[in-house]
């Protein structure tokens, strides 16, 4: 998975745009960065192999953390 593809499966599971997401972009600013999408993500991320806990997801500061957290 490309570093473009990451942003663009993290957009859709925050519910935005892949444009208004940069690696820099922190997560504390989605509206939509919450105990529910974090266990959402989990779920997703394993379907990609990456087994990650939630308390690593709630560690995550940036959309960069993020895409780092999903393997490729």
């Amino acid at each position: 998975m490309t570093q473009q593809e990451k942003m663009e499966f993290i957009a859709g599971l925050l519910l935005v745009s892949p444009h208004e997401l940069s690696p820099e972009s922190e997560l504390i600013n989605f509206i939509h960065w919450d105990s529910l999408t974090m266990t959402n993500m989990q779920i997703e991320f394993s379907m990609y192999g990456s087994n990650i806990t939630l308390e690593e997801l709630r560690a995550c500061q940036t959309i960069a953390e993020l895409c780092d957290k999903l393997k490729n």
